[in-house]
């Protein structure tokens, strides 16, 4: 089976205006939860993509609302494509560290150097599709995401669920 190339990128320091939008943000939290339990991101479309993939390919970790906001203000904009790379990205992150919630330091850990650039994440989605995918792309389908030790263990994973639709939105 094929893999999900890596995702490579230099990144990019925060725009002045989004190092403003950003601590804007995290002063406006009384504290950091998951994603979930914080009610007026619950029920914005990004959240509702970001939730249903997470429990949808039954990957082992969650995002609080901090790490959604950062990710949200200065890589994923709400793209769904986007938001399947940062998931991509969460996954590696949790493989690494076993961490099960990631918040700002995990962003942190992700994201060193800053996020990726819109050039970045074009070649990385254009790496990662497949013809002969049915959903067109292996981030689509948690075949990709898991190793076949993960895939025997966790056998509910080895199909895409049917309430996915494809994120092919290009970034």
């Amino acid at each position: 089976m094929d893999k999900i190339p890596e995702f490579q990128f230099k990144g990019q320091p925060l725009t002045d205006q989004n190092m403003q939008r950003m601590l804007s943000l995290y002063m406006s939290r009384d504290k950091e939860v998951p994603i979930e339990q914080d009610k007026e991101l619950a029920e914005l479309f990004p959240v509702k993509v970001l939730i249903k993939r997470i429990a949808g390919y039954g990957l082992p970790f969650n995002v609080t609302n901090f790490f959604f906001l950062m990710s949200m203000v200065t890589f994923t904009e709400g793209n769904p494509g986007k938001i399947m790379m940062l998931l991509w990205l969460s996954n590696r992150h949790y493989q690494k560290t076993g961490v099960k919630l990631l918040g700002i330091h995990e962003w942190a850990d992700i994201f060193p150097m800053g996020t990726p650039t819109g050039e970045e994440c074009r070649k990385f989605w254009d790496s990662q599709k497949k013809v002969d995918e049915p959903l067109g792309n292996m981030l689509d389908n948690p075949n990709y995401w898991f190793t076949a030790q993960q895939c025997t263990t966790a056998s509910s994973r080895l199909q895409p669920p049917s309430n996915l639709q494809s994120s092919d939105a290009h970034p």
